[in-house]
């Protein structure tokens, strides 16, 4: 695997100033009690960022569903074929801008993304309390940092990292959509924006 780098994706029209603070009142309502419970073990509300290289993360971060149009689908029996239920609506651009940082945080926490998608997301949706298993496979607490990256290097497991605040200044290269948002994240005063797009499928699809 390619240099892993960490990855933050928002939308452009958010990025009003160059420290970005995490704030519960804009989390989604149903993802709130498992963020509620990360930050009890963590010791603060979580910012996520996708970590991985070039070809994984940028889907993992979500900067490719800017250019999806399917937004759901399923497999249709009778006609064997996958079948799309939900389009996005023409018009309905989204323009989000993706910051990747080489230099790992100085106060971050990686989490096992499948684990934590299983074991804490989906107990709290059902209104349960995590077990203390599953606890264990989503922190990892015995894990450096060091072991943290082979993993990821070594494409065994995929992470992600959790931050308190992230300052986009020391970002060392932006991804836009389009020229106009490029423009616009200059005249904010950040350096090294590109216009990058990718397939709207992750490679490995």
């Amino acid at each position: 695997m390619s240099k892993i780098s960490y990855w933050h994706c928002m939308p452009v029209n958010l990025i009003s100033g160059p420290v970005l603070v995490p704030d519960p009142k804009y989390s989604d309502t149903d993802f709130l009690p498992g963020y509620k419970w990360l930050e009890n073990h963590i010791g603060y509300f979580p910012l996520f960022m996708a970590a991985g290289n070039e070809d994984q993360a940028p889907y993992n971060a979500g900067y490719n569903n800017q250019w999806r149009v399917v937004l759901s689908s399923r497999y249709c029996k009778e006609k064997k074929r996958v079948v799309a239920i939900s389009r996005r609506a023409k018009g309905d651009v989204l323009n989000f801008a993706m910051f990747r940082f080489d230099k790992l945080p100085e106060v971050c926490c990686f989490l096992d993304s499948s684990w934590w998608s299983v074991g804490v997301l989906t107990p709290h949706l059902n209104h349960e309390v995590p077990r203390e298993s599953e606890v264990r496979s989503v922190l990892k607490r015995s894990w450096s940092h060091a072991r943290w990256l082979r993993e990821i290097r070594n494409d065994k497991i995929s992470a992600e990292l959790v931050v308190p605040k992230l300052d986009l200044r020391d970002a060392a290269e932006v991804w836009v959509r389009n020229k106009k948002a490029k423009a616009h994240l200059e005249k904010l005063g950040f350096k090294n924006v590109q216009v990058r797009r990718i397939p709207v499928e992750a490679p490995w699809y």
